[in-house]
Order: C-alpha cells, then sequence, then structure tokens
C-alpha cells in the first residue's frame, strides 16, 4: 500500500516538474532530414540556441561535442574559415557544423579553383547564410586576376605594400579595379552564395590619411595633387563602391547580401546603412592576440574607452534591423577569456565566434560556460 501511494506522490512530483520547465530539445534530436530555410532577417537574435522541435535544423556531425547553452547562444552563432581547406576533412566539418552563417572563402587556395556550385549547396545544408570573403581595398597576388608584371609595375590604382598581410592597397574608386571586383562578386554570385563579406572596408580611412606615404595623385576632388582625400569624399566613394558590389551582386541574385567587415564608423553616413545587410567586427571585447605577426601574444580585454567606442556604431548599426557579426581571436588556452567574449555579445544581440588563429584555419568549436 505504501510502495503504491509512494509510486502516485513520485508520478504527480515528475509531472508537476515536466509541466514547471519546458524541455529544450538537443541537437541530436533535430530531424537530419529536412531543409534548411534561412531566416529572412538572418541571424536574427533568438530566445534559445535551438530551435522548436519542428525545426528543420540538421543535426551536427556526431564527431562533435556541443553543449548548448540558451543565454549564450541567444544571439546565434557563426563560423569564419578562410584558409587551411587542404587539411584533411576540415572542408567536411565546415558543411557539418550547423551555425546560422558561415564565412567561406570563395576559392580552395588557389587562384582558379573556385568552390563548385554543388560544394556551396553543401554548405548551405548547415548554415542559413554561406557569404564569400573577398578584400576590396588591397589587391592580393595569388587571386584570379593578378598579373605577374604587377609586381614590378603596379598599375595606377595600387599604393604602398601593408607590410602585415604582402598585400598592396588600392584606390577602390579607380574604374580599373572596381571592373575587377564587380567581376569578381558576380562570379561569387554565380557560384551560389548568399552574399560577400567584404573585408578592407577601412581602407578609405588609410587614404584619408595625409600620412599614409603614399605617392601624391590628381583627383577631381582637389586641385593640384596630395596623397589623401577628404575624409567624407573617401567616405562617399567606398559607400558608393560598396552599393555598387551589391548592385552587381543582386542582379544574378536578387537576394544576394553585403557584409562589411571593421569600419563601422561608416555607420554615421545614412547611405551607408542603405547599402549593406549586415557587418563583421573584429577584435571588439578582446585586443592583441595575433599568432601569425607576434608569437606568444596573448588576448587582452579592451578598456571601458576603446569599449565604448567600438560598441556605439555597433548598436546603431543593428537598431537600423541591420545584423552584426563579431570575431575576437583567443590564445587556445584562454577559455574563460572566450566564455565572457560569447556571454558579452549575447547581451548585445551579436552571433559570435571565438577564433584561435588570426589564419583562420579551422572549425572553433563554441566554448560553453558551466
Amino acid at each position: 500500500m505504501r510502495s503504491a501511494l509512494f509510486s502516485v506522490i513520485l508520478a504527480a512530483i515528475l509531472l508537476f516538474g515536466c509541466l514547471q520547465t519546458p524541455s529544450t530539445p538537443s541537437l541530436s534530436s533535430v530531424d537530419s532530414s529536412a531543409s534548411l530555410t534561412p531566416s529572412p532577417s538572418l541571424f536574427v537574435p533568438s530566445p534559445t540556441l535551438l530551435p522548436a522541435a519542428s525545426s528543420s535544423l540538421p543535426a551536427p556531425s556526431p564527431s562533435l561535442s556541443i553543449t548548448p547553452s540558451p543565454r549564450l547562444f541567444a544571439s546565434g552563432s557563426w563560423l569564419y574559415v578562410l584558409t587551411g581547406y587542404e587539411k584533411p576533412g576540415l572542408l567536411g566539418r565546415i558543411a557539418a557544423t550547423p551555425s546560422q552563417g558561415l564565412v567561406v572563402d570563395a576559392f580552395k587556395q588557389t587562384p582558379d579553383a573556385w568552390f563548385s556550385n554543388d560544394e556551396v549547396a553543401a554548405f548551405k545544408q548547415n548554415h542559413s547564410v554561406v557569404l564569400a570573403y573577398m578584400s576590396i581595398g588591397e589587391a592580393e597576388d595569388y587571386r584570379f586576376y593578378w598579373k605577374p608584371e604587377w609586381a614590378a609595375n603596379p598599375p595606377d590604382w595600387m599604393g604602398n605594400v601593408n607590410p602585415q598581410w604582402g598585400s598592396p592597397k588600392v584606390k577602390y574608386w579607380d574604374p580599373a579595379w572596381q571592373t575587377i571586383a564587380l567581376d569578381y562578386v558576380r562570379r561569387i554570385a554565380g557560384q551560389g552564395f548568399d552574399g560577400a563579406y567584404l573585408d578592407i572596408v577601412d581602407a578609405y580611412e588609410y587614404w584619408s590619411d595625409e600620412d599614409n606615404g603614399e605617392r601624391p595623385f590628381s583627383d577631381a576632388s582637389f586641385s593640384g595633387q596630395r596623397n589623401f582625400l577628404d575624409r567624407d569624399e573617401a567616405a562617399a566613394r567606398m559607400i558608393a563602391f560598396i552599393a555598387a558590389i551589391r548592385g552587381a551582386g543582386r542582379n544574378i541574385n536578387p537576394d544576394f547580401k553585403i557584409f562589411p567587415q571593421n569600419a563601422q564608423q561608416l555607420a554615421d553616413y545614412p547611405d551607408y546603412l542603405d547599402a549593406i545587410d549586415g557587418v563583421g567586427r573584429e577584435d571588439t571585447w578582446y585586443v592583441g592576440y595575433d599568432d601569425r605577426n607576434a608569437p606568444g601574444s596573448r588576448a587582452v580585454a579592451s578598456d571601458a574607452e576603446r569599449l565604448a567606442y567600438e560598441l556605439e556604431p555597433l548598436r546603431k548599426i543593428k537598431a537600423a534591423g541591420k545584423t552584426v557579426l563579431v570575431v575576437d581571436y583567443f590564445d587556445p588556452v584562454q577559455e574563460e577569456e572566450k566564455k565572457d567574449f560569447l556571454q558579452k555579445a549575447a547581451v548585445e544581440g551579436f552571433p559570435a565566434y571565438p577564433a584561435d588563429s588570426r589564419k583562420l584555419d579551422n572549425v572553433q568549436s563554441p566554448v560553453v560556460p558551466r
């Protein structure tokens, strides 16, 4: 009799607990056979990392161990992998790791080996939005457009070499460079990418700095010769260039997306917000880690003044209905700092990626606080 009564009471307690605490489906419980339907608003913050049980998010690779945290991933996650594709299994892992967004190169690390349409489609199975990286403020000597003779005899639109990356600056407003870039983005759209992730957009700051060390040049915006543009003129030309890139992509895919990286201060110009769908930002909460150029460095927290300067335009961009992606870089052992970064990005509603190398040559699994 006591045993039966105890069973009834225990069942009631368990039932009451289920009613009070909604269950969250595990990654392995999501239907892996369904197709992925991108959110029209892109990377939209959601109250939980995982969707309801009826969602079509595919299951991850069985080899990956990801523990979801609703609060931490309230703003979603993204992946940013630009190199290392020759590593065994890396491309498969990129495709198999679910995220709201993926940024990859358009190439498999050689000047003419573009990702095929089928390979891009494979990426889309587990990623709502797949963007292709392209630099619009520097030329890269390993790209399809590069001509060997430019090394000794650079064209007039090419400037000084960035010593950190070995890539020459370009006068991004020059018609010859813009022809190259627009052809580039048309190819990206033709591959089936959802959009382009534009780097070196902050070249407008470089070309508005009279101490940039460039040779003087003539320009319709000023008389005589000098080596820089007025800041507003440089910004206006960059914004017009971004708008032209978006237009070229949308001639092929009417829903083609544009995500510039860094240069978030362009949000002060209203036309900029009309020309983009979102932005990416590096080094927001943590700075200083550079395994490529400064071995042994560690990420350190931004001071309050710098952080306020960084966040003000990012919040403005988000308030305008755009997506803000953030990536900070850490020594692989800095797990506590990664957790702090992810938590703070989640509070802001920014999809976040904690990278453990500026080479961006691997898939960094999310770090979940215990």
